[in-house]
């Protein structure tokens, strides 16, 4: 495995920014050894287990996932940038994942049509009902002479580097046929650099109605006329510092010990044990 390790090449100097380019917590303690976390800022992640040290700050706006969980249990699709997963953004992608399950056979797709889950809707009505589903405000209202407009308007642009799943993404055509278009992100993929390569997202199209699709910036006509990202949710983020101090002995709070072993997490009894033996 060594000619695959991160210290195949042996120059420069150690780099502690590894998984999603978190900084991994090691040799922090006064004897060399560390917990090999991984710190988010909010929470610490242990990727030995792909369990959080602590619980979701945000539980309370998602209480039916286990606050231990990463990303729900989803990483293909979604990404935790602050250990805070956003549940307004989950909420809005499942509910847009709902009309893709339940769409009937035939063309779902009518312009104007606002429908639920299983009925008839626009591109502009599957988005809005999404973002309603994450706990805002119906965004596709105003003056505009589009719902694609009106949802602009009513939500925040983003820079391409910072998009991510759940964001909402609009299209602007020149020529024939629809000027406006829009979807919902459920997944994007970067360079090394942050720029986007190519993302997925759910959207209602003209002849189809809902479905994924994958969009390759700079091909096709989707790729080409990305008109840009727009951030929709509004709760705050919620701040935790679990951070353990430099030097000492002190450790982050350990999992609950009301977890039954059963469910593949470690009771915290257990943890506190491993620690002492310095498997962790």
């Amino acid at each position: 495995m060594t000619g695959i390790s991160s210290q195949a090449l042996q120059f420069g100097k150690y780099n502690k920014y590894r998984y999603n380019g978190k900084e991994q917590q090691n040799k922090e303690f006064s004897d060399g050894s560390g917990l090999e976390w991984y710190d988010y800022g909010a929470r610490f992640y242990d990727n030995q287990i792909g369990r959080w040290s602590v619980i979701d700050p945000m539980i309370e706006k998602h209480f039916d996932y286990t606050p231990y969980a990463y990303v729900y249990n989803d990483p293909i699709k979604l990404i935790d940038l602050r250990g805070m997963d956003s549940a307004q953004r989950a909420q809005a992608i499942a509910k847009a994942q709902e009309y893709v399950r339940d769409k009937k056979d035939g063309n779902q797709y009518q312009m104007g049509a606002k429908g639920q889950p299983g009925e008839k809707v626009d591109c502009s009505g599957l988005v809005a009902e999404s973002v309603t589903a994450g706990g805002e405000k119906n965004p596709n209202h105003g003056s505009e002479s589009s719902g694609v407009l009106n949802i602009e308007d009513n939500t925040t642009k983003v820079k391409d580097k910072d998009a991510t799943a759940g964001n909402v993404v609009t299209f602007h055509f020149d020529g024939d046929g629809y000027a406006y278009h829009t979807g919902l992100v459920t997944g994007v993929t970067k360079d090394k650099d942050g720029n986007i390569v190519s993302f997925t997202m759910i959207q209602s199209s003209s002849g189809v109605g809902p479905n994924e699709k994958t969009v390759t910036i700079g091909e096709g006509k989707l790729g080409e006329n990305v008109n840009g990202f727009y951030k929709w949710d509004t709760k705050p983020d919620v701040k935790s510092d679990t951070k353990p101090a430099a030097n000492s002995n002190a450790q982050p709070a350990a999992a609950s010990s009301k977890i039954p072993s059963s469910s593949g997490y470690i009771p915290g009894n257990m943890f506190s044990v491993l620690q002492g033996l310095k498997i962790f």
